[in-house]
């Protein structure tokens, strides 16, 4: 059960990326500045700025919110599956919650800058659940299998087989196109789009053997214990699946690959899947199963 190659696939290409961020960032501040100028273009301000308070004008939150589809309880909004819908841009989306639930605040009389930036955190966190992607329950497993030591003996081999498929099909993944230019200063813009071209197929690839290896781990009969830890396996799996969809759509929606934590996932995914992985051959090793080495 190893992941190796896609520890090596990233850290190859992480200082690359890094130079990337710097535009990530910017095309989550140029979005917000976007929806900002569009608010306030001489069409929308006759439309939404009628508002009358105190003897001031303001815009009309409660009317932007409900044509942008926007809730202003303040926290949350409804559930969209960024994950996997490539329409839905959170990008776009959260840049507007965050402007106009901020406004909305503002006019309501919470003046606090401390309390106003706490909700706002509380919506970020919102939507970074939903860019997660797909969330498994114990409801998704066939929890039939007993907990015997010949049983767990098969099952330790069911689960060590979908992941031996896993690295093969890892193995077939053509390596690094910005590995070559590792000791480059800089790359010229048509050799970095050839490459990032080449990525974004890899990428794909991987995004491939991972819902694989999901379907092969989802099939195979739990045991009642067992069961927790194939759970977080599946998890882990498919929130890195999510990672790698919002590499594919970085230029389209920066912010995605942001509330995934960016550069710093691959790492944070290795300790979890070795976390995950080590308590699972505890528990066989508790009923004297055989692993392999």
């Amino acid at each position: 059960m190893k992941n190796e190659k896609l520890a090596i696939f990233w850290n190859n290409f992480r200082e690359k990326l890094s130079k990337v961020d710097v535009k990530i960032y910017l095309y989550a501040l140029g979005a917000i500045a976007v929806i900002v100028l569009i608010i306030i273009t001489s069409n929308n301000y006759s439309k939404y700025g009628s508002i009358q308070k105190d003897g001031k004008y303001y815009l009309d939150i409660q009317k932007i919110a409900a044509d942008y589809g926007i809730d202003l309880n303040p926290i949350t909004t409804n559930a969209i599956d960024y994950a996997n819908n490539e329409d839905a841009n959170v990008t776009e989306d959260l840049s507007r919650s965050l402007y106009l639930t901020n406004l909305y605040l503002e006019q309501n009389g919470m003046t606090d800058s401390t309390a106003r930036g706490q909700i706002l955190a509380d919506i970020v966190f919102a939507y970074q659940e939903q860019v997660i992607g797909n969330k498994y329950t114990l409801n998704n497993l066939n929890i039939i299998r007993e907990e015997n030591k010949e049983s767990l003996q098969d099952y330790y081999e069911d689960i060590y087989s979908a992941f031996d498929k896993y690295g093969k099909e890892l193995d077939n993944i053509s390596t690094n196109p910005f590995a070559k230019y590792q000791n480059t200063d800089s790359l010229d813009e048509n050799t970095f789009d050839l490459a990032w071209k080449e990525m974004i197929d890899n990428i794909q690839k991987n995004i491939n053997a991972n819902n694989n290896l999901i379907n092969n781990l989802i099939s195979i009969p739990a045991t009642e214990n067992g069961a927790t830890y194939q759970l977080e396996l599946i998890n882990i799996i498919s929130k890195q699946t999510a990672y790698y969809k919002s590499l594919q759509q970085i230029n389209t929606d920066p912010v995605k690959y942001l509330l995934l934590s960016g550069k710093d996932f691959m790492e944070n995914f290795q300790n979890e899947l070795t976390s995950t992985v080590n308590s699972l051959y505890i528990y066989f090793s508790s009923f004297d199963v055989k692993l392999n080495n």
